[in-house]
């Protein structure tokens, strides 16, 4: 097998794994996968500040749309979503289910300092 397509299998394989979170508000559950594409990943920086290392309130949105599966793997919300999210849904909520996902997956240092610690 070539490299890329030995990289391919090494992701896919990491990518198999649902988790969940139980959501006792919305009387149910949120399944996401703790590895993301590069493509999730970029989506989710676009919310950083690296002045101040900080990212701004709408990261939970995007994290949300872009990582909360069924217990099948299908998405929950969509881009379309947005809206309906930044202004009916309890924050504290949204933040705390993303918060458990990992902001930016499982094994990713957020800081210089947590970098420096792996």
């Amino acid at each position: 097998m070539s490299i890329a397509a030995n990289a391919v299998a090494h992701f896919k394989a990491r990518r198999e794994e649902l988790r969940e979170i139980d959501v006792p508000e919305w009387e149910g559950s949120i399944w996401y996968r703790p590895v993301m594409t590069v493509r999730e990943r970029a989506a989710i920086m676009e919310h950083y500040d690296a002045k101040r290392q900080t990212f701004d309130a709408s990261v939970f949105v995007t994290a949300l749309i872009t990582r909360a599966l069924d217990a099948d793997g299908k998405p929950v919300f969509r881009s379309a979503s947005r809206l309906q999210i930044e202004t009916e849904f309890d924050p504290e909520v949204v933040e705390r289910v993303v918060m458990q996902m990992g902001i930016l997956g499982d094994g990713a240092a957020t800081s210089e300092e947590d970098r420096e610690k792996k």
